[in-house]
């Protein structure tokens, strides 16, 4: 007889990485919020963001996790993208802390 076919076993879904930084000349002004918001792919907020003042990629990375979900909840994000933002916005900090240690 045959050999029995062998099973095939799916690979686990990838884990999903934060889109890569934008450029470091892209801090201020709400196209760099816009920017940052289409790679996430939450550019829906874009106008609560600017309504609430929010126009500050620079600022961004820099709030705390709390600040971040506290501007989450300013421009009523849904609680998926919550917490996709939290989390990819903690990663892109992360990767940009060594090269903005470079420039001080």
């Amino acid at each position: 007889p045959p050999p029995a076919p062998a099973a095939v076993v799916a690979a686990p879904p990838p884990a999903v990485a934060a889109p890569p930084l934008p450029p470091p000349t892209a801090g201020r002004g709400m196209a760099a919020v816009l920017a940052l918001l289409r790679r996430f792919g939450i550019e829906q907020y874009a106008g609560a963001f600017e309504a609430t003042g929010n126009d500050d990629v620079s600022l961004l990375y820099s709030l705390s996790d709390a600040e971040l979900k506290q501007v989450a909840e300013e421009v009523q994000m849904k609680p998926g993208h919550l917490s996709r933002w939290c989390g990819w916005m903690a990663e892109l900090r992360a990767k940009r802390a060594p090269a903005q240690r470079l420039l001080t």
